[in-house]
């Protein structure tokens, strides 16, 4: 009974760090400007990964003058927030690149320019493969 116990209690830790969503924010930093690129991002806390990429993942792009550069792969996240302008494309062509969001929070730097879109928002590019 004991050593039930302890593995129950391990198993809720190891899903308490895996379940649970990280924060990341885009740095760009990377060589390159590819979402699954770990330099790209920066989290809160220890993530079990390095980059958003899980359901229960949240997602935020600051703004900076110019704007940003991301290239998409397929994947799903719980929510994103954009700050001012982010121009996406597919990390590989002529491949379609799907971002799929629970919540998408489009900031443009005032009360009366913010936008959300919630319940499976998608950001989409590329083109279908013929």
């Amino acid at each position: 009974m004991q050593r039930l116990k302890v593995t129950l209690k391990l198993l809720g830790m190891a899903c308490a760090a895996l379940c649970l969503g990280a924060t990341f924010t885009w740095t760009g930093e990377g060589l390159d400007y590819d979402w699954d690129t770990c330099d790209n991002w920066a989290a809160v806390g220890i993530p079990p990964q390095c980059y958003p990429s899980t359901e229960s993942d949240d997602a935020a792009i600051p703004y900076t003058e110019g704007g940003w550069t991301i290239n998409l792969i397929e994947e799903q996240i719980e929510d994103l927030t954009i700050q001012g302008s982010v121009d996406f494309y597919p990390a590989s062509t002529p491949a379609l690149r799907t971002l799929w969001v629970e919540s998408l929070t489009i900031d443009a730097g005032s009360a009366d320019t913010v936008v959300t879109i919630s319940s499976d928002a998608r950001i989409t590019t590329g083109e279908e493969a013929p």
